[in-house]
C-alpha cells in the first residue's frame, strides 16, 4: 500500500508542476500582451502628438502676398548697405485647417557658436480662431542663426524652425 501511495503522490506532484508551468506560461503571455499594449498605446500617443504638432507650418519669407510666402527660405542675405533684414514669420495650418487659437506667441532666440539658445524677444499676435494663416514681420538686426518657436493661447508649442541671416558684403 505504501508503494501505491507514493506513486499517486508523485503523479499528483507532476500534475501540480504541469499546472504551475501552465499558469506561468499564461502569466508570461498576459504580461507580454500588456507590455505590447503599453508599447502600442505609447506609439499611438506619440503619433497623435506629432500629427497635431505637424499640422502647423512655420515659414520664413521676405514678404507675404495673396496669402503666399514670398522667397520661402531658411537662408537670407542682408542688403549691401545694411546688416539688418526684415523677415516675415508666416504660420499656417496644413491643408487650410484653421489655426484654432486667439493668439500666437512668437519666441525668438539667437543661436550662438556653441549651439546655445539666447533669448531675444517675445511677440504676441492677436487673431481669430478660424484664421488658416498669420504672419508677423520682424527686423533682425545682426547676421546669425535664429530659432523661432510658435505657441498658441494655451501655451502649447505649434511649431519651431530656424534660419540664418548672412552679410556677404
Amino acid at each position: 500500500m505504501e508503494g501505491t501511495t507514493q506513486i499517486v503522490d508523485i503523479t499528483q506532484q507532476q500534475k501540480g508542476a504541469k499546472q504551475i508551468r501552465a499558469f506561468l506560461l499564461l502569466s508570461t503571455s498576459f504580461v507580454q500582451r500588456n507590455k505590447m499594449k503599453k508599447i502600442g498605446t505609447t506609439i499611438l500617443m506619440l503619433f497623435c502628438v506629432v500629427a497635431s504638432f505637424s499640422q502647423t507650418t512655420l515659414s520664413f519669407c521676405t514678404g507675404v502676398d495673396n496669402s503666399k510666402c514670398q522667397f520661402n527660405n531658411t537662408k537670407f542675405i542682408t542688403t549691401p548697405d545694411s546688416t539688418t533684414a526684415k523677415i516675415y514669420m508666416m504660420v499656417s495650418g496644413a491643408n487650410d485647417i484653421p489655426l484654432g487659437t486667439t493668439k500666437l506667441v512668437y519666441k525668438i532666440y539667437n543661436i550662438d557658436a556653441k549651439g546655445n539658445e539666447l533669448y531675444m524677444a517675445t511677440l504676441d499676435q492677436e487673431m481669430k480662431p478660424d484664421w488658416v494663416f498669420a504672419w508677423y514681420p520682424y527686423t533682425f538686426n545682426t547676421p546669425g542663426k535664429y530659432e523661432v518657436k510658435i505657441y498658441n493661447d494655451a501655451t502649447e508649442m505649434l511649431s519651431t524652425k530656424s534660419f540664418e541671416l548672412f552679410n556677404k558684403y
